[in-house]
């Protein structure tokens, strides 16, 4: 295989072919729009796609078509974890601190929305951040 005038062995070419995992690469995605505050347009620019093309091509043909279908994707994840969250706030065995605070910046709004438990777990700390 050639591209770019650099000779690439087909042993390679199928190595980085067949560690590619579509599940991972969005999940990936999603995690870099939600924790960077990117807007959901991101992945519709040109520039975008040629970066992803130029690092792999079958990462860039995986891609969401339209920053929709990235809104139905983050949403779909968002309400599989609710009941796994809301389990293990039900079965907690000690207190659960809500609290809320809401501020205005210039010409923005921002909420922030906690929920603490004392001796919380790694696994629903993570869930919780990525929620």
């Amino acid at each position: 295989m050639r591209q770019n005038n650099v000779e690439v062995s087909q042993g390679v070419a199928n190595d980085i072919s067949a560690s590619f995992s579509k599940r991972k690469f969005n999940d990936a995605l999603i995690d870099w729009v939600a924790s960077d505050n990117q807007s959901l347009r991101v992945i519709e620019t040109p520039s975008f796609r040629c970066m992803i093309r130029a690092a792999n091509p079958l990462a860039e043909s995986v891609l969401w078509r339209n920053h929709q279908s990235l809104r139905d994707a983050i949403v779909a994840e968002y309400h599989a974890y609710i009941p796994v969250v809301t389990a293990y706030l039900r079965d907690a065995r000690s207190l659960i601190h809500v609290s809320f605070d809401n501020w205005t910046r210039t010409a923005s709004y921002r909420i922030l929305f906690w929920v603490c438990q004392s001796s919380m777990g790694s696994t629903v700390a993570s869930i919780l951040r990525a929620l």
